[in-house]
């Protein structure tokens, strides 16, 4: 009966951020009695989406919040229920990097580097609204708090120090390599 609440970063005119696929979920979810809000934080012209939200009878469960800052958004990660990274296309995404480190379950896409940063039963294909609703649905007997924690160790090796490390040892055995190949004179 509680109100589940789900939540994407990104710029919400750009189709391939996969937001109507979310919009879509939500219709299959709410046609099975499920309560479910879609909270879409990014600037742009939210037209495409209204009218992707109306078509799909799911209009009341959107809340578009507009642009909001950094600081902002982390306080907002604390208030959703799950995170959802939908997109259609993508590299590795810092808006579902930095959801994990909240300690938000996060469900996503298979769009790009997101298979290397979930666990399998929280990816869905991409486009495919089906498959994001039975995931959503079954997301609590697949332990959001468990998934919750491992997203916060996981997201631990993207630390500013670890990340300098990592940079330090790369340089240091790039260097050594090209020494190693340079003629000797």
């Amino acid at each position: 009966e509680r109100k589940l609440i789900v939540g994407t970063v990104g710029k919400i005119d750009l189709k391939y951020k996969g937001h109507a696929t979310v919009i879509k979920a939500i219709k299959k979810m709410k046609v099975q009695g499920y309560n479910v809000q879609y909270q879409i934080v990014g600037p742009g012209d939210k037209s495409y989406l209204e009218s992707c939200a109306t078509k799909n009878d799911v209009i009341d469960n959107i809340v578009f919040t507009g642009a909001m800052g950094h600081d902002k958004i982390f306080e907002w990660l604390d208030t959703i229920d799950i995170y959802i990274q939908p997109s259609l296309t993508e590299g590795m995404p810092r808006a579902l990097i930095e959801a994990m480190s909240r300690g938000c379950p996060c469900v996503a896409s298979n769009a790009g580097g997101i298979p290397e940063l979930l666990e399998e039963n929280f990816i869905f294909k991409k486009g495919n609204s089906n498959q994001l609703a039975k995931i959503l649905l079954s997301a609590p007997k697949n332990g959001l708090y468990a998934q919750g924690m491992r997203n916060i160790n996981f997201t631990k090796q993207f630390l500013p120090n670890v990340i300098k490390e990592k940079r330090l040892v790369f340089y240091s055995e790039f260097y050594n390599y090209v020494l190693r190949r340079l003629p000797n004179e």
